[in-house]
């Protein structure tokens, strides 16, 4: 794996895990004091909704990347931290949304980036870092 690669696949595996601890629920600023009666699971760190799976995979991809253990320091493993964080913190985003009396907090954001960079950064190093090169080869022939 070249540095460009470890780099983005450490960046996305931070994300992931300081996503998962950031508050993945937030009260909505233009709810009134009111509506606001009930305190729901995840204002605190997001360890209560998904944090609690989330931050040890993405401890364990880092263990892995950090002391080569095979098992671990693998593309399908690290691709499978990162489908699970997109997939997890979709689906609450899509739960929760940006409306009403509580929406999605900053975690969940992060924690979708942070899926997003990893799986990124996996599928360009396994590809071998043609998918330009092949990209523009496909668009020219198309195109003349």
């Amino acid at each position: 794996m070249t540095p460009r690669h470890q780099a983005g696949t450490w960046v996305g595996v931070g994300l992931i895990a300081f996503g998962a601890y950031l508050p993945w629920v937030a009260s909505n600023p233009f709810a009134s004091p009111d509506e606001l009666l009930f305190r729901p699971v995840g204002l605190d760190p997001g360890f209560e909704i998904w944090g609690f799976l989330l931050v040890p995979l993405a401890t364990l991809a880092c263990l892995g990347l950090l002391f080569q253990v095979p098992w671990i320091n693998t593309g399908m493993f690290r691709g499978f931290v990162g489908a699970t964080a997109i997939v997890l913190a979709t689906s609450f985003l899509v739960e929760w949304g940006i409306k009403g009396y509580f929406i999605a907090g900053i975690g969940v954001y992060l924690t979708v980036i942070g899926g997003i960079m990893l799986g990124i950064s996996e599928l360009v190093r396994m590809t071998g870092s043609t998918l330009p090169k092949r990209l523009h080869t496909l668009i020219s022939e198309q195109f003349v």
